[in-house]
């Protein structure tokens, strides 16, 4: 499943590359094009083709189509016996009061167990860090909270690559280097 919310050119590449693999395919051209509207979109997409076509999976990951991984995310998982939960990348700075338990929002790994509740989860337009509280929305909706974790549990990172390293993922196409920063949007 792809996601596209902006024209480019590298999406017939990506055609080209994966073939039949790319089951389906979603355009959000219109403003805003929000990864929350993605994420919803990706999920539901890999949910509607496994029941159309009787498919069953063990694992889904939902990933931002720019990512750069510096770690295979199938090791991450076997690493933190995550097979059958909601792993994010890392906990994250907190941004606001509350905010402990936000995690990264570019990559999401869950056990098929959990893929329906991903794809009708409800998220609100008007909250702003929406997927990064994302584990916080899961418990409130009657996961379990060992049943949700992080790949990366050894320290927390800005989300935001350009503006502090973590160990994780990089963006393509983004050449500064990454920086200390005092807040992670002080270099989006």
């Amino acid at each position: 499943v792809h996601g596209v919310t902006y024209p480019g050119r590298h999406l017939n590449a990506l055609r080209q590359t994966y073939g039949g693999r790319m089951v389906s395919g979603f355009l959000l051209l219109e403003p805003p094009g929000s990864q929350r509207e993605g994420f919803r979109a990706a999920w539901r997409r890999v949910v509607d083709h496994a029941r159309e076509h009787g498919a069953c999976y063990s694992a889904v990951i939902v990933l931002r189509f720019d990512l750069i991984l510096k770690q295979p995310v199938p090791h991450l998982v076997q690493d933190v016996g995550g097979e059958d939960k909601v792993l994010f990348p890392f906990w994250t700075e907190q941004v606001r009061d509350g905010g402990e338990l936000f995690t990264s929002d570019v990559l999401h790994y869950a056990s098929w167990r959990w893929a329906k509740m991903m794809a009708s989860l409800p998220l609100y337009d008007d909250v702003e860090d929406d997927l990064h509280l994302l584990a916080v929305k899961l418990h409130q909706q009657g996961m379990p909270a060992g049943s949700m974790g992080v790949l990366l549990n050894r320290s927390r990172y800005w989300a935001n690559p350009s503006a502090e390293w973590n160990p994780l993922y990089t963006f393509a196409n983004r050449f500064w280097r990454s920086q200390p920063v005092l807040f992670p949007w002080a270099r989006c």
